[in-house]
């Protein structure tokens, strides 16, 4: 019996001692009682292998529904090349159907997707049968788009504007569409692209588009009034020659457009944009925005109140006389060879920013100016500077003239 006590004496002195424990997560492990670090771990072990076990749970059903979905939908494309779906009949995917670059001519209206439906590079799809469709995804018909369509100033950006003037004039024969017959009713919850359609002349009698909509090199002749889009639209290259009343969207971007000028009671949330537009003589807008982009169009003047935006930027158009608006914080001006005249419509302006570049016939510059910042470059005209102005930060001259300050 002594032996015994002195063994365990021995073992408790043992594990009372140990190296980085303390003495009560000791008498813990000796009682049989985990200290907090071990059963912590244990507790992880356990709940990893259950998220680990409920993952192969998961991923076993969602295999089994995605089998069946493919295989509803392989049923519903072999139905439609039968011929076997009636145009009232109603078809339900439960995912997304890509039909890019097949030979199908039509489809049946009355069908709800619930992801994308895409028939990009279907060059005999022409028409939906039915009344209604609705894509919970986006909705891709036609060829392929090119990202940038933006025609700069440096040499790579003009011959990449060269090939977006040959995609839009001279489309490949693949990428063409002559789809042309909407169903009565269209709902798409994101985005919608339309690319080389030239037959199609117009949006559906009803619609709901949730996402951004460009319509690229299509046939479209007009839009609906009092049409509203949540995110940006695109309208490139299209025989639009006015945009329709009371337009809604957050984002506005016009394209090789016939456009003359559009009524004042268009709303775009942040940016307007007009390229490649020479008929655009003039620009009205009664709502303020934050962006307002013109290049290349055929702009001969801007008064203050007809264009509200805070931040403006003029590329290679013909304007001569410039006014600026009360709401303007940064003004960007270039490649503008008959501006020879800017304004200010009130004294109380919130000019910051003002850059002019490659102006030739620009003389001078308005009286009582405050700027955050003035950039000036190869103004040769220019010769003076107002004696008021004034500039909190910097001021840049490069390739300019100036002889002296002005007096007030």
């Amino acid at each position: 019996m002594p032996n015994l006590s002195v063994g365990f004496c021995f073992v408790t002195f043992r594990l009372l001692t140990g190296k980085g424990i303390t003495i009560l997560e000791r008498i813990k492990a000796l009682l049989g009682i985990y200290a907090p670090d071990a059963h912590a771990q244990l507790e992880r072990e356990r709940l990893t292998e259950a998220a680990i076990k409920r993952a192969e749970e998961s991923a076993v059903v969602e295999r089994a529904n995605f089998e069946a979905a493919a295989d509803k939908t392989l049923t519903f494309l072999r139905r439609v090349l039968a011929s076997e779906v009636g145009p009232t009949d109603r078809c339900e995917l439960a995912h997304s159907l890509v039909l890019q670059r097949t030979r199908l001519r039509k489809l049946p209206g009355n069908l709800v997707i619930q992801g994308d439906l895409r028939l990009d590079g279907c060059q005999r799809f022409q028409r939906f049968t039915g009344d209604e469709l609705t894509v919970k995804g986006d909705l891709v018909i036609g060829g392929p788009r090119l990202n940038n369509h933006w025609i700069g100033d440096d040499q790579r950006a003009k011959e990449h504007g060269r090939r977006v003037n040959e995609f839009l004039t001279q489309p490949a024969v693949e990428s063409q569409s002559p789809f042309s017959q909407w169903p009565r009713k269209v709902t798409v919850a994101g985005d919608v692209t339309l690319v080389n359609c030239r037959q199609l002349t117009a949006l559906p009698e009803e619609f709901s588009f949730g996402g951004d909509i460009q319509i690229v090199n299509c046939g479209l002749e007009s839009l609906p009034a009092g049409m509203k889009v949540h995110g940006k639209l695109t309208l490139d290259n299209c025989p639009m020659a006015q945009l329709p009343r009371n337009l809604v969207a957050e984002r506005l971007e016009l394209r090789n457009l016939t456009i003359r000028e559009f009524a004042d009671d268009l709303m775009v949330q942040t940016r307007l944009a007009i390229k490649c537009c020479p008929a655009l003589i003039a620009i009205r807008m009664k709502q303020v925005c934050d962006w307002l982009v013109v290049q290349q169009c055929g702009l001969k003047e801007l008064p203050g109140e007809a264009c509200r935006a805070r931040f403006i930027r003029l590329r290679e158009c013909p304007i001569s006389v410039l006014e600026i608006p009360d709401e303007c914080h940064s003004l960007n001006i270039r490649n503008c060879e008959n501006l020879n005249e800017i304004r200010i419509a009130h004294k109380e302006i919130g000019l910051g920013y003002l850059q002019i570049k490659n102006c030739p016939e620009l003389s001078q510059l308005p009286s009582g100016l405050s700027l955050q910042a003035l950039q000036l470059s190869n103004l040769p005209a220019l010769k003076r500077l107002p004696k008021d102005l004034t500039c909190r930060t910097t001021i840049e001259l490069v390739d300019t003239e100036l002889e002296a300050v002005a007096p007030g």
